[in-house]
């Protein structure tokens, strides 16, 4: 890690951790693979934060703070020893971590995406930021919308429609 890396880790730690990720924003990535991060998610999400892809049948990025993604660490590893360690389980978290990166962005919030991470989420051009608790979700926006009517499809034909009354 280099020294600005660790200037920005120190930083980084002192800071609360921030649970409410909300709200949708639009971006661009450009050819080369760099984009900004939307101002509302800019301080929260910090200039060092890890992004991963799991893929799947609807892919998209996870940016989390450090101290989120550290917390998700710590879960993981509390999880496999708590629980036999199955193939998948094991498949499970080598995917969330092979396809997990360090992101460090500039003081305006721009920085380049590894090109896996791209192919693996299909993003190019327009991208839709989405605030998801804990996390950022970046997602190519025809794969969110199709993902989107198959979970509205799915819960009114089971009738599993989520109550959100609190």
């Amino acid at each position: 890690m280099s020294a600005n890396e660790k200037n920005i880790v120190s930083e980084l730690e002192a800071k609360p951790i921030y649970l409410g990720f909300k709200g949708t924003a639009d971006a661009v990535l450009d050819e080369n693979n760099r984009m900004s991060i939307p101002s509302k998610y800019r301080d929260d999400l910090g200039r060092l934060f890890v992004g991963c892809c799991t893929g799947g049948e609807f892919p998209c990025l996870y940016f989390f703070p450090l101290q989120n993604w550290k917390d998700l660490a710590n879960e993981l590893h509390g999880i496999s020893n708590e629980i036999p360690r199955t193939p998948e389980l094991e498949w499970k978290r080598r995917n969330l971590y092979k396809n997990a990166e360090d992101i460090t962005a500039d003081g305006k919030g721009r920085f380049t995406l590894p090109p896996q991470l791209c192919r693996l989420a299909g993003l190019k051009g327009e991208v839709l930021f989405i605030g998801n608790m804990k996390r950022v979700e970046v997602w190519n926006p025809d794969t969110y919308a199709a993902a989107e009517a198959k979970s509205v499809a799915e819960a009114y034909n089971t009738g599993r429609i989520p109550d959100l009354n609190y």
